[in-house]
């Protein structure tokens, strides 16, 4: 019935399927569509199409707000225009902060003083940030994606020479994404990156956020919890860094000769005197049995 209302349809009918898993759509109603595919639209034509609204609405705004909020929307204009809409409910020129705090989003500055903490291994100074952001309403899931898509950045620095082109920053962020990445090691990014993606998981499933978010932090922090392949990986690297760099150093040790301790003798016992036979180079040859005598008769 659904073929035949797409090969004869009425002459006032249109048709229209929205997807973004096109690939689930059965071939025989995908050969009878004309499709379009519609890309995600880049943070530069958001941020343009932003400014002429704020320009046309009278809001206030300058071009680092416009980027939070074109990376934010990940490609959507809809949500880019929904969010510009709720900052412009604060008074006078519109900054990051409002933005972030009109998403719900944790700021940029406690995003790096997480990851600053974490490769330093300061889970008690971490838990503080973490608590300062809860109580000014942050949503512990947001905080942990920003935490992963930070960390993604690094991963790229890490990994690719001309990142500028690859992540969407600010020039000042980029020198602390630099900075920040030169700190760490590949393999410890990685492990980061699959512990903030299960906490993530874990909180899709109803568990509690806050909590969620705390021990995510603590084995970010403290590596040494976890026992599975890529913590392990993890410190084998930070070790080999620390040796490379000089901050510690092997010295392997010759094994002490096994010392030999004399016989003691006991007072009032006389010592035994062990009395040694000179050993000849050949053994004695065994002595020929007796001929046999013969018997009279």
């Amino acid at each position: 019935a659904f073929l035949k209302t797409l090969e004869e349809p009425p002459a006032h009918a249109i048709f229209i399927l929205a997807t973004t898993e096109k690939h689930k759509i059965l071939p025989t109603i995908l050969s009878r569509c004309q499709t379009y595919d519609f890309n995600r639209i880049t943070v530069e034509n958001i941020v343009r199409n932003l400014r002429m609204v704020a320009v046309n609405e009278g809001i206030t705004i300058d071009d680092e707000s416009l980027h939070v909020i074109a990376h934010k929307a990940d490609g959507a204009m809809r949500d880019a225009l929904s969010l510009l809409d709720r900052c412009s409910s604060h008074e006078g020129l519109i900054g990051s902060a409002a933005v972030a705090s009109s998403a719900g989003l944790a700021g940029r500055e406690y995003i790096f003083e997480l990851c600053d903490c974490i490769i330093e291994k300061d889970a008690a100074k971490a838990l503080e940030v973490v608590n300062k952001l809860y109580n000014d309403s942050c949503d512990m899931e947001r905080l942990i994606t920003e935490l992963t898509s930070h960390f993604r950045n690094l991963m790229v620095s890490k990994a690719v020479k001309n990142f500028q082109d690859m992540i969407i920053c600010s020039q000042g962020e980029i020198e602390i994404i630099r900075e920040q990445s030169a700190k760490t090691t590949l393999a410890t990014i990685m492990s980061c990156i699959d512990i903030l993606t299960a906490s993530a998981s874990t909180m899709k499933q109803g568990a509690n956020r806050r909590t969620s978010a705390e021990l995510c932090i603590i084995r970010l922090c403290t590596p040494a919890l976890d026992s599975d392949l890529n913590a392990i990986l993890r410190r084998l690297s930070e070790l080999e860094a620390m040796v490379a760099s000089g901050n510690i150093t092997v010295k392997a040790e010759k094994p002490a000769p096994a010392r030999v301790e004399a016989p003691t003798v006991k007072q009032n016992e006389a010592p035994v005197q062990v009395k040694q036979e000179p050993i000849d180079d050949e053994p004695p040859l065994p002595e020929p049995p007796p001929a046999p005598q013969d018997s009279a008769p």
